[in-house]
């Protein structure tokens, strides 16, 4: 089964006047990135719709649910989840649609990278002394995934 991975680039975070957090991430699914090896988004608010993606595939582990990127008609649809590993599909969303690939994942780590990345980006935001509600709803966001992935290890 191939390895799945949010990559950031936290080197390349900016705050932006508005606030928004800016700066690379991709998808690395083996040699493949997704949307690109250079890709630049908002990188808190992805990662906020990143975890709340995976909070609600644990509480409805039948229906899938669309994660997009802020910049370009990319998405990743992640479910449904089956014995401990999760379908992801990536959409490019434009005017035809086309899923470009569609694979499952141990859910593990991704749940372990999900929380790593999240919890680099968010102290990463806080030694610049940046500060803005994305970043507080990304600690949010968090959370709520920890105590989603937590509920469904009990079940």
């Amino acid at each position: 089964m191939p390895d799945m991975e949010l990559k950031i680039s936290l080197e390349s975070l900016e705050q932006l006047a508005q606030g928004r957090i800016y700066g690379g991430l991709h998808l690395q699914l083996g040699d493949a990135k997704f949307p690109s090896d250079d890709w630049t988004d908002f990188v808190a608010v992805v990662l906020s719709f990143w975890c709340d993606g995976l909070a609600k595939t644990f509480a409805e582990p039948d229906q899938p649910v669309d994660v997009r990127f802020m910049e370009g008609p990319f998405v990743v649809r992640l479910g449904p989840i089956t014995n401990a590993k999760i379908l992801v599909s990536l959409i490019d969303s434009g005017s035809s649609s086309t899923v470009l690939d569609s694979e499952e994942f141990s859910l593990e780590p991704l749940m372990r990278n999900a929380l790593t990345v999240t919890r680099a980006v968010i102290d990463e935001c806080r030694a610049r002394a940046f500060s803005s509600t994305d970043i507080e709803q990304l600690a949010t966001s968090r959370e709520q995934l920890t105590r989603a992935y937590g509920a469904a290890a009990l079940n």
